[in-house]
């Protein structure tokens, strides 16, 4: 064949043809693969990293005092335990408490029961670290201390105060000397632990330190395992289903009588913490200024991802921003940011769904 004057073999053609032609569709592919990869991720990100605040106090608090609820009543709550699988139907309710000294961080755990006739609390504790610790009811401690979201302490403490302790890796010959009481009462049982800040210096495998000088904020979570009618498992920061050792999905446990802890905090929100938003609980410092550096931080990430959409969608949520935008140079209180926070998120989240079914529809229209 002839091509522009030029004599061209016509299967050589058609080969260099088709092949020029699916690469580049396979690039097509790829990129869309690419993006929608990057949407699928957000979305199954998308829970708000909770933040919660732990009041300090004064030494007169202590291990053997901690179970007087008198004492309980000034601390914040946490936000209720989500289903750590939705598939699960069986719920029941559970938030903590939790508060620090100089010699101890505690915690109170609250977690109703209606078949507390099932559990036997007087049953003697299984042997430490063994199996038999965690096949009953009980709560589970992560603590991220270095804040690196690869590295844990686990701490399993049930309802016959069996105690199972191990850093990530299954080293479970580190033992933490903490204290746990745990008290049944009609349709729930309350769970209180005590642990001693540690040096990790003074560590025995020098692998772990839990200091609040030192280490202010905290990659932290709490779950709990129920065995009394069926199992179920529930937690306070989302992970993935079936899964609680995703050290980068914990939340933050900040030491709220520190020095500088808001201002580690926000440096901390600056990076990838907190992309998808975050909720503050307990006894919350510098709401404001903490609630403003996450609302640029979605707004920006809103905007950049709204400009892509197509008319008159893009301009829809362009100017919802702009209104989110004004409504913060009003200097409005922290209820109202905390509002707005959560709007945003909401409309991030429609953007990466609409974007995403556009990028399925590119995708088949491609293949």
């Amino acid at each position: 064949m002839f091509f522009s004057g030029i004599a061209v073999d016509s299967v050589k053609f058609r080969n260099i043809f088709f092949t020029h032609r699916w690469g580049f569709m396979m690039r097509k592919i790829l990129l869309a693969l690419t993006a929608a990869g990057s949407v699928l991720t957000s979305q199954a990100q998308e829970n708000p990293l909770k933040v919660y605040f732990a009041a300090c106090a004064d030494n007169r608090i202590t291990p053997s005092s901690m179970t007087s609820e008198a004492f309980w009543k000034e601390i914040p709550r946490s936000s209720d335990f989500v289903r750590n699988a939705a598939s699960n139907p069986k719920y029941e309710r559970t938030f903590f408490q939790a508060f620090y000294n100089q010699e101890y961080l505690f915690f109170r755990v609250e977690a109703a029961e209606q078949f507390t006739g099932k559990l036997d609390f007087g049953q003697s504790p299984a042997k430490r670290d063994s199996e038999g610790v965690y096949r009953v009811s009980n709560i589970e401690f992560f603590f991220d201390t270095e804040l690196s979201r690869k590295t844990y302490a686990q701490v399993i403490l049930n309802i016959n105060k069996g105690i199972y302790d191990s850093l990530s890796g299954g080293n479970i010959t580190w033992n933490y000397d903490l204290k746990v009481e745990v008290v049944p009462g009609e349709k729930r049982w309350i769970l209180y632990a005590a642990f001693p800040w540690r040096d990790r210096g003074m560590d025995n495998v020098n692998e772990f330190g839990m200091y609040p000088h030192t280490n202010p904020i905290l990659g932290f979570n709490i779950c709990r395992n129920h065995f009394a009618d069926g199992r179920f498992s529930t937690q306070w920061a989302k992970t993935p289903d079936h899964s609680f050792h995703r050290p980068e999905n914990f939340g933050l446990l900040v030491m709220s009588g520190e020095t500088d802890c808001t201002k580690t905090l926000q440096k901390i929100l600056a990076g990838e913490f907190g992309k998808n938003g975050i909720r503050l609980e307990g006894r919350i410092q510098n709401a404001s200024g903490i609630y403003r550096l996450a609302l640029e931080k979605a707004l920006a990430r809103g905007e950049s991802n709204a400009s892509m959409l197509p008319a008159p969608r893009k301009n829809e949520m362009l100017e919802e921003f702009k209104s989110i935008r004004a409504q913060m140079a009003k200097n409005p209180p922290e209820s109202i940011l905390a509002g707005l926070l959560e709007k945003c998120g909401v409309l991030n989240a429609s953007i990466e769904k609409n974007t995403l079914k556009h990028l399925n529809k590119d995708l088949l229209d491609e293949i």
